[in-house]
């Protein structure tokens, strides 16, 4: 649409979205400039991950990338942010059941954005009406539920023995997000049940979904482009003191080679493939217009700030222009970006250097036109129907 009617277009009665890279910077502006989320989409809201594939080396089956790194997602998110063991590493089935879970709600999410009421009407309907109709919806009250007990008990014990306000617990690290949440400097009305739950919920899903599909990408790409993947062999090699498995993330962080890819595979999977629609307190314009979204894969594959930009050139990092790094938009920008960004990296700095110093990894039946290049949008960009994925064949180090 946009390349008949230009950079501003209408979408919705309620909804104008822009096309212009240079823009971006405007509307998902800093901390300085209020932005809100757009009510009807605010409403659809360390594991052992080498027993996965040490058991696929013994078993000498195939196994997938995206089912496998949303287990080590899921069970990050459920220890860091709720102390919650979701047990997704140890039991197979559990952690397949999840994937399904996560692919019904990405489906919905294009009704749910349409009907913001849907979701929340789901989730009052009696579990033993949901289980034998729909079981992955079920699975996912099974979530609501668990994410609900945990903010119950924080709630029952979030004054202290001696009455004391969590506020004015110690600096330590807080024990869950729920915890965090109190020993912020928000408001009262910010730390009611109801917004705990919504925010568990949102880490929870978004910590995992977007996780295991970035580096799925990323591994797909590195073990598609044998070159570079031997230069981040080598790098990872030389860099990894004696008797360790990796070096420390710090460490990691700083290789030139394991760096730009890690950067270049979310440049090209663009976690989230949705428009991010926010609305501003004051008056905002577009030439004449006033637009509230807009989509940021149209700025990490716009052609005049990343020549070929779809081809995975981990190099074009090095000596970036400034443009390319302004425009570097896999987690959002402004005032409500993600969150979770250094958990997310570092996630993904650890796991890339785990895999590649520790197994053979070779693709199997796997095809970028078929199983990576996103053609459905449900939030995260979904390859074609039919499509398993990214699979690998796990085999023994040489």
């Amino acid at each position: 649409m946009h390349d008949q009617y230009g950079p501003i277009i209408r979408i919705s009665p309620d909804e104008i979205h822009v096309r212009d890279p240079a823009w971006y910077d405007v509307l998902y502006a800093s901390n300085l400039h209020a932005r809100d989320k757009y009510p009807p989409t605010a409403k659809m809201a360390g594991t052992p991950l080498a027993a996965i594939f040490e058991e696929s080396l013994v078993s000498r089956k195939s196994i997938s990338l995206e089912t496998s790194f949303l287990a080590f997602a899921g069970n990050t998110i459920g220890l860091y942010a709720f102390n919650l063991d979701f047990n997704f590493i140890k039991d197979a089935e559990a952690a397949k059941n999840w994937r399904k879970t996560l692919d019904s709600v990405a489906f919905s999410t294009v009704v749910a954005r349409q009907f913001p009421w849907l979701i929340s009407s789901i989730m009052t309907i009696p579990r033993g009406i949901v289980k034998p109709l729909f079981p992955d919806i079920c699975r996912l009250l099974d979530a609501f539920a668990k994410i609900s007990n945990s903010v119950a008990t924080h709630i029952s014990t979030r004054t202290t023995a001696e009455n004391k306000p969590m506020s004015e617990i110690g600096r330590e690290r807080p024990l869950t997000l729920f915890h965090a949440i109190d020993q912020s400097s928000l408001s009262d009305p910010e730390k009611r049940a109801d917004r705990l739950l919504q925010e568990g919920m949102a880490l929870l899903f978004a910590g995992g979904e977007t996780v295991s599909h970035s580096l799925s990408h990323i591994m797909f790409h590195l073990l598609d482009n044998p070159d570079i993947y031997g230069q981040i062999k080598k790098e990872l090699d030389e860099a990894t003191p004696m008797g360790e498995t990796i070096p420390s993330l710090h460490t990691l962080e700083r290789l030139p080679w394991l760096s730009a890819s890690i950067r270049e595979g979310l440049r090209l999977s663009c976690p989230v493939s949705a428009r991010l629609t926010q609305t501003a307190r004051t008056a905002l314009h577009y030439g004449e217009w006033t637009p509230i979204s807009m989509h940021p894969t149209s700025v990490l594959h716009d052609s005049s700030i990343y020549p070929e930009p779809h081809k995975f050139a981990p190099d074009r990092w090095f000596d970036a222009p400034s443009q390319a790094n302004r425009c570097f938009v896999p987690f959002g920008k402004g005032a409500r970006m993600c969150q979770g960004i250094d958990l997310a990296y570092a996630e993904m700095f650890l796991v890339v250097a785990t895999l590649v110093r520790t197994f053979k990894l070779e693709l199997f039946d796997t095809i970028r036109e078929r199983d990576i290049d996103p053609v459905r949008d449900y939030f995260v960009g979904f390859p074609e129907t039919g499509s398993r994925g990214v699979r690998v064949l796990v085999k023994a180090m040489d």
